[in-house]
């Protein structure tokens, strides 16, 4: 059962937190949050917050804790002013979770930094079997329910193909979860379950279907706790394509210069992105011939390709195109380095070649307008 109780420090002025829209965004001090419903017992029945938003610290104690001034002092400046969701007027209500007010001591000197930080309610929640998933830091107390503020920021850079919403997920730091909390992106070749993998091309997005498995590389992460927030763009078919080509999708902005530089490529979202915002902790990509390391060069940020098969890089969408209207070619000896090249290659991707006549392919969707015989309709332009 949930223990709650309260200390208040008098008539204090409380910061208005205005609810934007039901999905739910709110305003605080003029910055925007998209609030996730946590379990909705974790406080327990108080009417003191019922239908109001309040914006709240949770800091976990244990039963017989002694809570000093220096204990608040270290859980500021290592947990709170390291997090760009906080902000002073979160200390307004301090939620100690996880001890009854009458078996946690306060000391005097606690209170007053507490004051100091202009915090007006103090309360003690003893928790439950569902405590473990309250970590400590920034929270949003609405309809008596607790909530996990993410903060909103806008991709002015233009990285991303798509971004996520923020899983519903509140686990603390543990040896199964070292990242948890670490913000990532991933280039829009790897495939996230349920998502499109575009490769930043419309056609490729609308042709193929929607993966049902992530990559297995991007899994783990997510797995160990990493919270991906996105996809990023790249060169279009992941070919080079400078800013000028680009043509289904504006190229990313350069954080470098006046931000017209060209971001290289091919992984040119995942660089412009970890370049561009101090909110982004990673940001993964792939590299064949550079084509992490030169944008990561580029976009001012540092790149590294992993030793090739030290990653799992199944869902990363790749295939070998065969295109029987030249091959094979008469040259028996060319043959052999052709067919040994693509073998080696399917080996290492793990795909087969898939054959094709692109005037086949053409034959039976043409182009509005066009011959249905490719050779004729590339003749006449």
């Amino acid at each position: 059962m949930t223990h709650f109780s309260e200390t208040a420090f008098g008539s204090g002025t409380t910061t208005t937190a205005t609810l934007l829209h039901q999905d739910i965004i709110i305003s605080l001090e003029d910055v925007q949050y998209f609030l996730v419903q946590l379990s909705k017992d974790l406080l327990g029945k108080t009417k003191i917050w019922h239908e109001s938003i309040v914006p709240a610290v949770a800091i976990i104690v244990s039963t017989g804790d002694r809570i000093t001034e220096d204990l608040l002092k270290k859980f500021r400046i290592d947990r709170l002013d390291k997090d760009d969701i906080f902000q002073p007027e979160f200390l307004e209500n301090i939620i100690f979770y996880g001890g009854r007010g009458d078996n946690i001591e306060l000391d005097s000197d606690a209170l007053n930094l507490l004051r100091s930080w202009k915090t007006v309610n103090i309360s003690f929640v003893s928790g439950n079997t569902l405590s473990q998933q309250v970590a400590p830091g920034p929270y949003i107390i609405y309809n008596g329910q607790l909530w996990q503020p993410w903060r909103i920021y806008e991709d002015y850079a233009e990285t991303l193909m798509l971004s996520f919403r923020p899983p519903d997920l509140n686990a603390r730091k543990s040896k199964e979860r070292p990242l948890d909390g670490i913000r990532i992106v991933v280039k829009d070749s790897f495939d996230i379950a349920g998502f499109p993998t575009s490769l930043c091309n419309r056609a490729w997005r609308e042709l193929y279907p929607t993966p049902e498995k992530a990559a297995p590389c991007v899994e783990k992460l997510v797995r160990l706790g990493a919270i991906l927030v996105g996809k990023a763009k790249l060169q279009a078919m992941i070919v080079r394509e400078d800013t000028m080509e680009c043509v289904d999708f504006l190229a990313p902005f350069n954080p470098r210069g006046d931000g017209y530089q060209n971001a290289s490529g091919s992984s040119n979202g995942s660089c412009a992105a970890i370049g561009t915002y101090e909110w982004l902790d990673f940001a993964i990509g792939s590299d064949t011939n550079a084509s992490g390391r030169k944008p990561g060069q580029y976009n001012g940020c540092f790149a590294i390709r992993p030793t090739h098969g030290v990653l799992d890089d199944r869902g990363l969408m790749a295939k070998i195109l065969y295109p029987l209207d030249y091959l094979p070619t008469s040259n028996k000896a060319q043959m052999r380095i052709i067919d040994g090249f693509v073998e080696n290659l399917e080996s290492v991707l793990g795909v087969s070649k898939t054959e094709l006549r692109l005037k086949d392919v053409w034959a039976k969707a043409p182009p509005d307008g066009a011959d249905k015989d490719m050779s004729e309709y590339l003749e006449k332009v």
